[in-house]
């Protein structure tokens, strides 16, 4: 029988472009997410029947965001993570990544996510409550200095990681579990396939490297070892690389209303990424 493939994942930075939801007069986080989200909300004000023990009237009230209702401390537990399961925050991603890993141990075919980094500036202040609540998601959390660039170093990362393949998620994004199992079984047999493929991109947000080709590459780069340097060191080892080939079924995505480019993603980078791909 085939071993799995195991996968390390490294939750990387929110894309620039990214941001917050643009209220609108008088409007609420909650009333803005109802209003994108309406289907969504009236299904979970009526799941809350069975998850809260809720009556009928007591669910209507609900989907109607009755301030008393609102004002549950049970329901308000549960009204943050449906804000947080839809909201552009790195909360979202890890609990899509822990998801996924919970829902691996039932299946035999697939490739196994087996470490999730997480690069996190250290708080000034020495608070550690976000990294705690990241570490209970499964997540590790990899410190760096405070005011650090914003732009991935690989070599923060590259000595942690265990797995012989990385794929890079940005934070705040989301996917379906099932769907970017099966995506990355796929894309992880190409590798298998080929030794010289280096690279995934799923032309929108996502990328998946073979670790070997990012440490040649370290090798080979002196000083920071960017996402633009690894491209270079990579095409000029004409090691392949290869891209989805259905735009509108990302690795993961990042919905428009928050700048996003779902459903019609559009290459991020020009130049070295643009010559990788094009060729």
């Amino acid at each position: 029988m085939q071993s799995q493939i195991e996968i390390s994942v490294l939750e990387s930075g929110i894309p620039p472009g990214i941001h917050r939801p643009e209220l609108e007069a008088a409007e609420s986080m909650l009333d803005f997410l109802v209003r994108h989200y309406a289907g969504q909300w009236a299904n979970f004000a009526e799941r809350m029947k069975e998850v809260l023990n809720l009556s009928e009237s007591e669910s209507k009230r609900l989907a109607a965001r009755d301030p008393a209702m609102l004002s549950r401390s049970s329901v308000q537990e549960q009204v943050t993570q449906f804000a947080n399961s839809r909201l552009p925050c790195h909360w979202r991603t890890l609990k899509y990544l822990a998801d996924l890993r919970s829902r691996q141990e039932n299946v035999l075919m697939g490739p196994v996510v087996a470490q999730v980094l997480v690069l996190r500036e250290q708080n000034p202040n020495g608070d550690q409550s976000v990294e705690h609540l990241m570490t209970q998601m499964g997540a590790e959390i990899i410190g760096v200095k405070c005011g650090s660039g914003r732009e991935l170093d690989f070599r923060l990362v590259l000595d942690k990681v265990r797995c012989r393949y990385l794929w890079i998620v940005p934070g705040g994004s989301r996917f379906m579990p099932t769907m970017v199992r099966m995506q990355l079984g796929n894309i992880l047999a190409q590798f298998e396939r080929n030794a010289k493929v280096a690279l995934y991109f799923d032309r929108a947000y996502s990328y998946v490297y073979r670790v070997s080709a990012l440490r040649l590459a370290a090798d080979r780069v002196s000083g920071p070892l960017t996402q633009e340097a690894i491209h270079r060191v990579l095409e000029q080892m004409d090691m392949l690389n290869f891209q989805g080939s259905d735009p509108e079924h990302p690795l993961c995505e990042l919905e428009r209303i928050y700048g996003g480019t779902y459903p019609f993603p559009k290459p991020p980078h020009k130049g070295i990424f643009a010559r990788l791909f094009d060729r």
